[in-house]
């Protein structure tokens, strides 16, 4: 009883000691926010894009801005057509930053899982499916 009452002693002085210095058990560091990125034309693809048709010309740029609300997985059919552009970081929500490279048609396809499919166990809530067909000129 007396060791557990002087743990206690011990911790409520330590708190109180800490509480005026603002306490951090893990070290925080401001980022500052760099130049923003250009992604272009200033297209976005969206949930509401599901299913349409997208014309682009060659070196055009779109950001795909699916939500954060699933877990994607994007495919693209033709990576020689559009591919994801390197070291852009995108908005929370956004799956990226995409650039038309050369003339041709192909489809994005982006599969997203519930958050909940990666519980132990998993949840039973269906995927979702989306796809766009996109024309470069």
């Amino acid at each position: 009883m007396i060791k557990k009452a002087f743990v206690i002693f011990l911790l409520v002085g330590f708190l109180s000691a800490c509480s005026g210095r603002g306490l951090q058990f893990f070290p925080t560091r401001t980022v500052e926010p760099g130049p923003p990125q250009d992604i272009g034309n200033g297209l976005t693809i969206t949930l509401a894009d599901n299913g349409k048709t997208i014309e682009l010309k060659v070196g055009d740029r779109f950001l795909l801005k699916l939500g954060n609300g699933y877990v994607w997985n994007i495919s693209i059919t033709d990576e020689t057509i559009i591919s994801r552009v390197k070291n852009i970081t995108v908005v929370k929500g956004a799956q990226g930053v995409y650039q038309a490279l050369k003339a041709g048609t192909t489809d994005l396809v982006a599969v997203g899982d519930p958050p909940c499919r990666a519980y132990t166990p998993p949840c039973m809530a269906p995927s979702i499916m989306f796809k766009v067909t996109i024309v470069v000129k």
